[in-house]
């Protein structure tokens, strides 16, 4: 039986999930911005563990860092194996934590949980700051440190508020906010309901889950605006309910397979119709399209096989889009 056979008989299951809550629902991590409408999670070390990874890019991995002498030296100063030492990546999206000025584009706060040293990373940092010229910079907040981090078209933030977490933003305020949280002066107060519905209907054993509400921003317009006769370019935001969409949740699977599955909520069902004829269109396009050149590659193998497996289906205003790669596909690509 194929797995795009399994994939429709399962459906009505999978649309009765996505809906409901879980009893081993993901948590609600305190450093998220206030405003988050949009959250991915990656279980890094879930990932890392898995037997499949194992076989297939942990060697390659391995392999790489013990290559770059200059680079272990400093994770050992530090005290750090990125291996080893993150369990989990949290990218949250918050209109609040856009950069200042510059190119319009949607916020974000990505957070990381682990294990860091933080009086070897303080210190190293404190030994580095005079010598980059600038290009890093500490700065004090409240009872922590904001470091800096100048790049060539925009700046970054991060502080580590404690030895299990770090925050990086493209604006000081969340990573400060984050310092603040640390110690009790503050608390999250998730402004959005949908989004801790949506973490509390979500499935924390997958290797990455994603939600999103109708709020979250996608991209950014070019628009005229103002008075008749003189109206100026502005850059107007884009959300997911701009298409119809409600809500996005779901996510990846990994076990000697890798399975997926999200659910998207729309408005109504004229824009079921439309967002999954869209998703059709674009997956034939896909198909047709991309395994020319990039894709061709052996080591897209899984990527392939993901697209060609996937199955689109919805009742009503659910939408559910479904896909599982074998295992074999993915240790053979590596090879």
């Amino acid at each position: 039986m194929s797995s795009r056979l399994l994939c429709r008989l399962w459906l009505p299951a999978l649309l009765l999930a996505l809906v409901a809550g879980r009893a081993d629902a993901a948590e609600t991590d305190k450093y998220l911005p206030d405003d988050t409408n949009g959250l991915i999670s990656l279980n890094v070390r879930q990932v890392v563990d898995s037997p499949l990874f194992k076989k297939t890019y942990l060697p390659q991995l391995q392999q790489l860092l013990k290559s770059q002498a200059d680079l272990q030296k400093q994770l050992q100063a530090v005290g750090f194996d990125p291996l080893r030492d993150i369990d989990r990546a949290l990218l949250a999206f918050a209109d609040s934590c856009e950069r200042p000025g510059g190119k319009a584009e949607p916020g974000f706060v990505l957070i990381f949980k682990g294990r860091f040293d933080l009086v070897k990373l303080h210190a190293k940092a404190a030994e580095l700051v005079p010598h980059l010229k600038g290009a890093l910079k500490i700065q004090k907040s409240g009872n922590g440190v904001v470091y800096e981090i100048a790049g060539e078209e925009r700046n970054f933030f991060f502080a580590l508020p404690d030895r299990n977490t770090l925050v990086l933003a493209p604006r000081r305020e969340p990573v400060g906010d984050a310092l603040d949280r640390a110690t009790g002066k503050k608390k999250l107060v998730l402004k959005s309901k949908e989004v801790q519905e949506l973490i509390t209907k979500t499935d924390g054993k997958q290797a990455l889950w994603v939600v999103a509400t109708g709020g979250t921003t996608v991209s950014f317009e070019s628009v005229l605006a103002g008075p008749k006769g003189n109206k100026t370019e502005q850059m107007a935001r884009k959300t997911l309910a701009d298409s119809g969409v409600y809500e996005v949740s779901g996510g990846f699977w990994l076990t000697d397979n890798v399975k997926a599955a999200f659910g998207v909520k729309v408005q109504t069902t004229q824009a079921a119709k439309a967002v999954g004829d869209a998703l059709q269109a674009e997956l034939a396009k896909t198909i047709e399209n991309g395994f020319d050149g990039k894709l061709d590659d052996p080591r897209f193998a899984p990527v392939r096989e993901f697209l060609k497996e996937m199955v689109i289906a919805g009742d009503g205003k659910h939408i559910v889009i479904q896909s599982e790669v074998a295992g074999r596909v993915i240790v053979n690509s590596a090879k």
